[in-house]
């Protein structure tokens, strides 16, 4: 198979006499750096419309901590709160009907409709 390709090779050394232009064309070679750098920049635009300060806007919104088996969550006190509670799953032997295994956590926590 090598043999093969060698002889190819020999046999049509003088084929393409005049290079081609699309290696070494410093004009191409910015255009197809440029065009994916636009692409990720139109994607990038929408997440910049994102505001972080919408969430300290938000109705009671509780800070989450996640630790390595459950979660935390605190309500700030300038929104009415002051207070948190921890999520942790429950074991198997405290599953009702209806409990999904890896799901289900002691305390639940609710969003009301509308608020977020």
């Amino acid at each position: 198979m090598l043999g093969c390709c060698l002889c190819w090779l020999a046999l049509h050394e003088n084929a393409n006499p005049v290079p081609s232009k699309l290696t070494h064309h410093t004009g191409l070679e910015i255009a197809w750096t440029l065009v994916p750098v636009l692409i990720l920049v139109i994607i990038a635009i929408p997440s910049f419309r994102f505001d972080p300060s919408v969430e300290s806007r938000r109705p009671r919104s509780p800070s989450r901590l996640r630790h390595q088996w459950y979660w935390s969550y605190k309500y700030p006190e300038d929104q009415g709160g002051g207070f948190g509670f921890d999520q942790v799953m429950k074991p198997e032997a405290e599953l009702q009907p209806g409990d999904v295994r890896l799901l289900s956590v002691d305390n639940e926590a609710v969003v009301p409709v509308n608020e977020v």
